[in-house]
């Protein structure tokens, strides 16, 4: 059986941190969260590079932090311990925040006036802007490019701080300059394109494990530039994010990618 994947935990977690009201470590989150949603063998079985005396629901509830998920941390603050502050990777603090309170109290209460639906978890749900992309293909038969986002994509710009993910992950400078609102201007690529929707329905692309936060220069050069550059950078920023979309059930090859979207 296929394991849950990162959104399939984000409401248990949520409601977790509802009803208990306090910091929660990510230990007592991976402990705990078993009483919030049902638990199948393959999320019980070890990750292969992993603990193999951890489960691996264990690093799919890590994840949700490394992975900077922003369905997640809209709705949570993340405390740091001063005696994390200075270590290279601190264990935060989880805690919900205003619109999380609000956010998981009218699920609950909307849950308690359709007892019918069985329990909360366990509902099959679509967000509502997979249900947009979804109506809209189905409306269009794919020959469009599917609407996106433009909140998600401000969620995501903004977790990454304004930066260039390329010039992160080769640990370099890139020349910026500054939009209208004094932030560094950066825009959003995604990884697979829009444009190959129709081989993805109806899974929807423009999700936060298929967003790259690039500097202009860099975007430019990822559509554009000479065959070889784009090839290495693509290949950089495949294998920084296949790892999040497999677990979200796409999947592709890096040759795929390139020489159906890019090449």
């Amino acid at each position: 059986m296929a394991r849950h994947t990162e959104k399939d935990f984000i409401l248990p977690i949520l409601i977790m941190l509802y009803e208990n009201r306090v910091e929660c470590t990510t230990e007592e989150i991976k402990n705990e969260i078993s009483k919030y949603i049902t638990l199948n063998e393959g999320d019980l079985q070890p990750y292969p590079s992993r603990n193999q005396n951890e489960p691996g629901y264990y690093q799919i509830v890590g994840n949700l932090i490394s992975h900077k998920n922003p369905n997640l941390l809209k709705y949570i603050t993340l405390i740091v311990p001063d005696s994390e502050k200075f270590k290279k990777s601190p264990k935060n603090l989880w805690l919900l925040n205003d619109d999380g309170i609000e956010y998981v109290s009218s699920i609950l209460n909307e849950a308690k006036k359709k007892p019918e639906i069985g329990p909360l978890v366990e509902e099959e749900t679509v967000d509502d802007i997979d249900k947009k992309i979804i109506d809209y293909a189905k409306e269009h038969n794919l020959n469009s490019r599917p609407i996106t986002d433009q909140k998600l994509a401000k969620t995501i710009i903004e977790i990454n701080n304004f930066a260039c993910q390329y010039a992160t992950y080769t640990g370099k400078n890139h020349k910026m300059f500054n939009a209208k609102d004094g932030k560094p201007y950066v825009e959003v690529h995604h990884l697979i394109p829009m444009k190959a929707s129709k081989d993805f329905f109806p899974r929807n692309l423009d999700r936060a494990s298929n967003l790259v936060c690039l500097c202009p220069n860099c975007h430019a050069k990822l559509h554009h530039g000479e065959l070889n550059e784009r090839k290495k950078m693509l290949k950089l920023l495949y294998d920084k994010y296949i790892a999040q979309l497999n677990e979200e059930e796409i999947y592709i090859s890096f040759d795929d990618l390139f020489n159906k979207y890019y090449n």
